[in-house]
């Protein structure tokens, strides 16, 4: 069973998620395996009660990316 779940938010209006059994995991997952071009528009995290939070957006000044992904 998934406890969170990572949403990629594409420029041109679709989504992927991708579920994960921990935190650290899905962490893990938008630190390391998800390229932040020009088409990711936005990424969040939800974790079971669907309380979501953006993790990067790309309206973000660098170092607002930098802290959401490293904070």
């Amino acid at each position: 069973m998934s406890t969170v779940t990572v949403t990629i938010h594409f420029a041109n209006g679709s989504h992927d998620q991708h579920p994960f059994p921990s935190f650290i995991e899905a962490r893990d997952f938008y630190r390391n395996r998800i390229c932040y071009s020009n088409r990711v528009s936005r990424v969040t995290v939800a974790d079971l009660s669907n309380s979501a939070r953006s993790v990067w957006d790309a309206s973000w000044d660098d170092l607002s990316k930098y802290h959401g992904l490293n904070d």
